[in-house]
């Protein structure tokens, strides 16, 4: 059983690994830091704003995502939603 304490959008100010593409984002970055509470265990995760848009497009609200698997385990949409948010080319 997971509980969202809080949930917020920060300006990094150091880098940080994204929960759902696993990448690294530098000091300056947006993203959302999610803070949870799972069976007594306390947990923040941060969300760069593709993975953000990435789950709210193709996850339910409490689904479990393990650290890179937004971007792992669906690879060719992921990059189809990072092109459109980050406006970075598609290589194929």
């Amino acid at each position: 059983m997971s509980d969202t304490l809080k949930c917020k959008q920060v300006k990094t100010r150091k880098p940080h690994n994204c929960q759902g593409c696993d990448r690294t984002m530098p000091v300056g970055s947006a993203m959302e830091v999610v803070e949870t509470v799972n069976y007594g265990d306390f947990c923040r995760t941060y969300w760069c704003y593709t993975c953000g848009r990435y789950f709210s497009m193709h996850c339910e609200y409490d689904d479990m995502v393990g650290t890179g698997d937004l971007r792992y385990k669906d690879p060719e949409e992921w990059e189809r939603i990072r092109s459109l948010i980050e406006g970075v080319e598609v290589v194929r």
